[in-house]
């Protein structure tokens, strides 16, 4: 892209996806109390997927250069 914030924003959602993919596949290894902290790890790392994709569609609601 073009644009350097959109680069680095698409990097880390990219990144959050990855861990959150791999914090749903710890879940459904883990039993007993594992499970539980698996499963508060995964929903603190859904949010942050989630923020990191609002941060990136909130940019790229701002006007860009052609380029």
């Amino acid at each position: 892209m073009a644009c350097k914030t959109c680069d680095e924003l698409v990097d880390a959602y990219r990144r959050s996806v990855s861990l959150f993919r791999n914090a749903v596949l710890k879940v459904a290894g883990a039993q007993g109390p594992n499970r539980r902290l698996a499963v508060q790890e995964m929903t603190q790392l859904e949010k942050a997927c989630m923020d990191a994709n609002d941060a990136l569609r909130e940019h790229m609601r701002q006007p860009h250069p052609e380029g």
